[in-house]
């Protein structure tokens, strides 16, 4: 049986014959190879037959199955995450351990130099910006609000514990070691807090995420202990360049929107540039990059965007000349709803990359 990599190699050779023909009696059959529309369509296969066997060299290379995952640990503070996309490239996904102990979601990346681990990546998404959630809080109606939770702070964290999603045996990954499996669970324990130096508690957390080649779900529990008011907060966010992430559909209201392209924006001059306002529980964000990717993000209960009774929504900042970001949210500013001490919430967000059609 032909090996699918010598297939493309032999496809290769092929399509060679036809181009050094064409070229050859180029005057004769009066072809412009530049413009000739099948010239073009053979230099575009085999093109694709050339990524298809480098792809495969590098699955080969990196030892890796499309349902593996495999995680390495720089450093005590950082948690890098390989996998192998559909079309073959490496996807990294990365954690972080903040100054103030919690483990947040740095971002998604495109492995350039094919290796494990690597030390050239692509951004796709992230960087450095919140995804899980963060509030607006005040201790008393009327008191200027701050942000908790993420990477604003005022959230530390209690413990965290990395297992086999599949079996529930605990990881102990250590700087520099390598370990495969299929899906990642992380468990982090954490509480939210009205001050910077970690001692007023209005809130304990626990975020469950399972990491997939492909996906990332968090499970998110919050159980208030103290009365707190909150203004305009989010719930799941999503941060992605522009080059990934011009194009936004909100898929309930099935509207589409349009950022300006990579290197301009219209947040300028005190102006801030929101698209949407959809009453949508799921997005589908795509961009003009040569990656072509799709990213699915959404949340699984309507309560946690308090039933879609805020102004903003969910919806679409074009932040700046580099990036858009997404936003579920809950509340308005204006509003100093009040969460009682004893209530729960339950909120459920996952953030898939896919081939876009």
């Amino acid at each position: 049986m032909i090996s699918r990599t010598r297939k493309s190699i032999l496809f290769m050779s092929f399509t060679l014959i036809i181009i050094f023909l064409c070229m050859l009696f180029k005057d004769q059959i009066k072809l412009n190879i530049k413009n000739n529309e099948f010239c073009n369509k053979v230099f575009f296969l085999i093109n694709n037959e050339i990524n298809n066997v480098r792809k495969n060299i590098i699955r080969k290379h990196v030892n890796l199955d499309k349902n593996q995952l495999l995680l390495y640990s720089p450093s005590t503070s950082e948690l890098e995450i390989y996998s192998l996309l559909p079309d073959n490239n490496i996807l990294t996904t990365k954690f972080i351990k903040k100054d103030w102990g919690t483990w947040n979601i740095q971002g998604w990346y495109i492995v350039s130099d094919n290796n494990i681990p690597s030390k050239s990546l692509h951004l796709l998404a992230g960087g450095g910006t919140d995804w899980e959630y963060v509030f607006r809080v005040a201790k008393n109606f009327g008191d200027a609000y701050v942000f908790s939770g993420g990477n604003h702070g005022r959230e530390s964290l209690e413990d965290i514990r990395l297992l086999n999603a599949e079996d529930g045996s605990e990881l102990k990954l250590q700087p520099g070691e390598k370990v495969k499996i299929n899906a990642l669970k992380i468990v982090e324990n954490t509480f939210l807090t009205f001050d910077e130096a970690l001692t007023q508690k209005y809130s304990e957390v626990q975020r469950t995420y399972i990491i997939f080649p492909t996906k990332i779900l968090l499970e998110t529990d919050f159980n208030f202990i103290y009365d707190v008011y909150m203004g305009t907060s989010y719930v799941c966010m999503f941060p992605t360049t522009k080059e990934h992430g011009r194009y936004i559909r909100f898929d309930d209201t099935a509207r589409t929107y349009e950022t300006p392209k990579s290197g301009d924006t219209l947040t300028e001059n005190g102006h801030t540039n929101y698209l949407g306002y959809e009453k949508s529980l799921s997005a589908t964000i795509w961009g003009d990059s040569v990656y072509k990717y799709e990213f699915k993000i959404q949340i699984d209960n309507i309560d946690m965007v308090d039933g879609f009774k805020n102004k903003l929504k969910t919806f679409y900042w074009d932040v700046n000349k580099i990036g858009n970001k997404l936003y579920f949210s809950k509340f308005d500013n204006d509003e100093y709803k009040k969460i009682e001490a004893g209530t729960t919430w339950h909120n459920v967000s996952s953030w898939e990359i896919n081939l876009k059609n």
